[in-house]
């Protein structure tokens, strides 16, 4: 909703939710056995883990002016 009334004044408004990047500092904590990595490959449906720079790149296309089409996502 916020997208539809203040868009009119240029604003956007986007959302990320990726699914699992495996890093040091998050999965030494969350997974330290290694078992969730191990059968996380079969449940996504792209077949692996996302990247950090992935991420990134996503996070710098949403708040760049190429995407000042996307906002409601």
């Amino acid at each position: 909703s916020l997208c539809s009334e203040w868009g009119r004044y240029g604003m956007r408004f986007n959302c990320i939710a990726p699914g699992p990047i495996e890093t040091e500092g998050a999965f030494s904590r969350l997974d330290p056995t290694g078992q969730f990595t191990s059968h996380a490959h079969t449940r996504i449906p792209a077949g692996r883990l996302g990247e950090v720079e992935e991420l990134a790149n996503l996070a710098t296309y949403l708040v760049s002016d190429y995407s000042s089409w996307v906002s409601g996502e």
